[in-house]
């Protein structure tokens, strides 16, 4: 119920924002201090350049989503990398042939939550590569699963965080851009400056909440998905 609520609200928050704060849009004055401001105040003085921290807080935010979901939704892929027969394909011993029963041991080990012994193996190179990059990535699937909620919690609060501190953030920007727009006395390389500073700013706002919709739908279907999971890395045992 929570993600619900607070996947709207930042919707309406940046938008309200992008629009030119609660009471700044003709940007001839400062925009009335929101709720919190000590915060705002804070987050602004630590960086001369609003649009760089609006850019680095999407990019964060970016980051943590691919971070939650994406070992995930990708779990069919891993899962194929690691089937007996694709491992048969895909790896060479130095010599003789393939102890295809000791590769999944080893695989089997990082399931329940150990580390694999991939040198004792003896695979050539290119093979010790492959499968030590697929059992990173079986590794990255198994603590996702473990900590599913966990982590979509932390993740809705992070987004519900940026709810609150990127509408003054934009605000200022955007009012002393348009100040600048105005002012007769600005000159043209200011004023193309400004310009550029807007937008900036809307394609930021544009890009984040283009992906709200499709992070809401993922987020709301991860802990489905990672529920049957463990039935799937149960079989390559």
């Amino acid at each position: 119920m929570k993600r619900s609520f607070l996947m709207p609200s930042l919707v309406l928050a940046l938008a309200l924002a992008a629009c030119g704060g609660s009471s700044g849009g003709s940007g001839e004055t400062t925009p009335d201090k929101p709720a919190g401001d000590s915060t705002a105040s804070s987050d602004s003085s630590s960086s001369d350049d609003p649009v760089a921290t609006l850019q680095k807080m999407s990019d964060d935010i970016q980051k943590s989503v691919d971070a939650v979901i994406s070992p995930i939704t990708g779990a069919p892929d891993v899962l194929a990398g690691l089937a007996p027969a694709k491992l048969t394909t895909d790896l060479k011993p130095t010599k003789g042939r393939l102890n295809a029963k000791k590769v999944m041991a080893e695989i089997v080990k990082v399931v329940n939550g150990a580390d694999a012994d991939i040198a004792s193996l003896q695979l050539d190179a290119d093979s010790a590569k492959t499968l030590t990059d697929r059992i990173q990535k079986l590794k990255d699937l198994v603590s996702a699963v473990k900590n599913v909620d966990q982590n979509v919690k932390d993740l809705t609060a992070k987004i519900a965080d940026t709810a609150t501190k990127a509408p003054p953030l934009v605000a200022k920007a955007l009012a002393s851009a348009q100040l600048t727009l105005k002012n007769p006395l600005a000159g043209g390389d200011k004023k193309k400056d400004a310009q550029a500073t807007m937008d900036k700013l809307n394609g930021i706002k544009d890009s984040f909440m283009g992906k709200l919709d499709g992070w809401k739908t993922d987020l709301a279907a991860l802990p489905a998905k990672a529920k049957d999971i463990p039935a799937q890395l149960a079989k390559l045992k």
